[in-house]
């Protein structure tokens, strides 16, 4: 599902390239702070890393 997302929004922004970092079952998404994914095993756990966009 979020692959099929990332491509939708990859080609509605007209953007050349896009990389899947990971989706895999430990692969959270949060909006301001709100979760709005969860981990394929139903509850959240530590994460080492974390891409984050931030408005200029």
């Amino acid at each position: 599902m979020i692959r099929t997302l990332t491509a939708s929004v990859t080609a509605a922004l007209s953007l050349p390239d896009a990389i899947n970092l990971d989706d895999g079952g430990s692969t959270a998404t949060a909006v301001r702070g709100a979760l709005v994914t969860m981990p394929s095993g139903g509850a959240g756990r530590a994460v080492g890393d974390a891409l984050i966009f931030r408005n200029r």
